[in-house]
């Protein structure tokens, strides 16, 4: 799809100039002040990012300084509304073929992924990139005992039988699991009382969710029943 734009071009050049939109070091208030409404950064952001991203395949054709530039972008725009697929998407063909910019910075991206809100568009994305990175011992190798818990942070509220499918739940235990197992045995037990109370916590709600479901059917069923008698009446 991108062969004639990057064919006989300079990737890495092209790659600069699109993070230099980005950039803190560039006027970006000055670019951004141009836009007259919210709607219309999204727009630009909507447009840039993806094509940021797209140029992580051609990682090999890029320079160290624009591969880490390339991958602080995506990370800050990880929480922007519509760019977080696209960011995985990039992160994890970053992951694929062990980035060492990627890998240095894999803890910070895991916590910027942990602040997102949980919502069924971005429970999947995220939920596939987090169990991607458990099948690849190399990544998570140099994660602390703090950055461990960004996982389990980012994966508990994806437990919830009440708002999610069984794909969702399933896969987020799945990935719970993992990650205890990898976890250092001295930092076990920390997490275990973590994972337990969060579990816990989704499973009531969700029981008193259903609960309460009950209670206004049979509400909705007795409504029901007396307007039918009164209008036999």
């Amino acid at each position: 799809q991108n062969k004639t734009l990057i064919q006989g071009n300079d990737v890495d050049i092209l790659a600069r100039s699109l993070s230099d939109l980005f950039r803190i070091s560039y006027d970006k208030e000055h670019l951004i002040g141009r836009f007259s409404s919210t709607s219309e950064q999204k727009d630009f952001r909507a447009l840039v990012i993806p094509a940021i991203a797209s140029l992580i395949t051609y990682n090999s054709f890029l320079t160290t300084p624009t591969k880490k530039k390339t991958v602080e972008i995506l990370k800050s725009e990880v929480r922007m509304d519509g760019n977080l697929s696209v960011c995985i998407q990039a992160f994890t063909i970053l992951l694929m073929e062990r980035c060492d910019i990627f890998e240095r910075q894999l803890a910070d991206i895991v916590l910027a992924i942990s602040k997102v809100s949980d919502t069924m568009h971005v429970a999947i994305p995220i939920l596939e990139f987090m169990s991607t990175i458990t099948h690849l011992p190399y990544s998570f190798t140099n994660l602390n005992q703090k950055q461990f818990s960004y996982v389990f942070a980012t994966c508990l509220p994806y437990t919830s039988p009440a708002r999610y499918d069984h794909y969702v739940v399933s896969l987020a235990h799945h990935i719970i699991a993992s990650w205890f197992l990898k976890a250092r045995i001295q930092w076990r037990k920390g997490y275990a009382d973590y994972i337990i109370e969060g579990i816990a916590k989704n499973i009531d709600k969700s029981v008193q969710d259903l609960k309460q479901m009950q209670r206004q059917i049979q509400e909705n069923e007795g409504s029901v029943t007396v307007v039918t008698a009164a209008a036999g009446k």
